[in-house]
Order: structure tokens, then C-alpha cells, then sequence
């Protein structure tokens, strides 16, 4: 007769010692957030675009650095950056963070490789950005932590599934919630209609925040044994 695997208990990653660097982290960009706009020519916009850069870099560093990161061979760590990295890629790749040129499918304009730096709002900016024939990159802050932290959680994620069985990792690679960002980001390549298109538009900031946040909370469960893996005990 099976038995069942006891379920580990969930850490409680809201502790004590957390609490108080999120609090000092908040702390910090309240001050720096005065100071920056202060000091450079970067100018307020609307309240929640203000506000959604702090709470991906809050929320990803927080899941980041509290996540549980299962032991594993050195095969696992090798399978866990196999997809992780590409995951990465793909996350800061369709919303535009980085374009690289691929022959055959997608060639850059010719440029002469320079960098440039635009003061925009905290989170937003300060905005760096290289430009050449080969690769693009706009090093939006606040996105670049954010989608950093999911992959490292895409990584904690297979490190736990890819110890119980190969169904469980297919089902993490094709789940929702690492699916999200990229939905949101992609949605006006799906062909939807002109209104979803317009809606996405409007409101892709939001729609961008919501989804990473479903993102983190399900990726962050999941690393900590929240689901229960198919085909085999932890």
C-alpha cells in the first residue's frame, strides 16, 4: 500500500530579520527617491508608475533571497541553469529589455556601438542603454532585478522537480505563472482583437506588474514544496 510523503512544512519567509530589511529597504528609497528627483532632471509621473518599480524590486529580492534552494547533483544544477538561463533570456528578451540580433529571423539596424544614459524616474531610471548591430539592451532597472529573480526561482523550482520526475519538470517549463510575464509582455503578437491590443497597451505596466507577481508567488510556493510533484517523492 503507498503512503503518502509528508509535506515539509512552508518557511515562514516573512520573518523577523526579513521584515526589518524590507523595512530599511523602503526606508532607502523614500530617501533616495527624494534625493534623486532632487538632483537630477528625472520629473514625477503618475502615482503607480511610481510606486510598481519598488515593488518588483522589493518583491523579487525578497523571494530571491528567501527562497529554499533544494540540494542537488551536479547534474541537477547543470539541468536547473539549462532552463533557467534560457527563461531569463526569453523573460528580459520579448518585452525588449534585450534584442540580439538572430540570423535568418531578426537583424538590428547597423549602429556603431555607443551607450547612453537617460535620467528617468527611480526604478525606471537611471536608464542604461547600449546599442550596436548585435545586441540592444535597456537596462530598465526595476525589470532587470525583477526578471533576474524569477529566473533564479525558475532555477530553485527545477533543482526541486527535476529530483522527483521528468513529468514534473514539463510541468513547470509549459506552467502558467512562468508563462505570465511573457504573455503579458507578448499579448499584441497573439493576434487578439484591436481592443485587447489597446487594452493591453494602456495598461501594459499593469498587466506586466500583475503577472509578475502571480509569477513570484507561484514560482516561490513551488521552490518551497507548496505543490505536490508528480511521480515520486522529494
Amino acid at each position: 500500500m503507498a503512503t503518502s510523503t509528508p509535506r515539509r512544512p512552508m518557511p515562514d519567509a516573512l520573518d523577523s530579520r526579513a521584515a526589518r530589511v524590507l523595512g530599511l529597504l523602503v526606508l532607502y528609497e523614500l530617501v533616495g527617491s527624494y534625493l534623486y528627483f532632487r538632483y537630477t532632471p528625472a520629473q514625477p509621473t503618475r502615482l503607480r508608475y511610481l510606486v510598481y518599480p519598488f515593488v518588483w524590486v522589493n518583491v523579487g529580492l525578497l523571494a530571491a533571497l528567501t527562497v529554499r534552494t533544494t540540494a542537488g547533483s551536479r547534474r541537477h544544477r547543470a539541468l536547473a541553469l539549462a532552463v533557467a538561463v534560457p527563461y531569463t533570456l526569453a523573460v528580459l528578451y520579448v518585452p525588449g529589455v534585450l534584442q540580439v540580433t538572430l540570423p535568418g529571423i531578426r537583424t538590428l539596424p547597423p549602429s556603431a556601438p555607443h551607450w547612453d544614459l537617460v535620467w528617468a524616474a527611480p526604478g525606471w531610471g537611471p536608464l542604461l542603454t547600449y546599442e550596436s548591430s548585435l545586441v540592444v539592451a535597456n537596462l530598465v532597472p526595476y525589470k532587470v532585478v525583477g526578471y533576474l529573480a524569477l529566473g533564479s526561482l525558475v532555477y530553485a523550482n527545477v533543482l526541486r522537480v527535476s529530483r522527483a520526475s521528468l513529468g514534473g519538470l514539463l510541468g513547470l517549463v509549459t506552467c502558467v505563472s512562468c508563462a505570465a510575464p511573457l504573455f503579458a509582455s507578448g499579448v499584441a503578437l497573439l493576434g487578439g482583437g484591436a481592443g485587447l491590443v489597446a487594452v493591453a497597451t494602456r495598461y501594459s505596466v499593469d498587466l506586466g506588474t500583475l503577472a509578475f507577481l502571480v509569477s513570484v508567488v507561484f514560482l516561490y510556493r513551488g521552490a518551497n514544496g507548496a505543490w505536490p510533484l508528480a511521480g515520486g517523492a522529494e
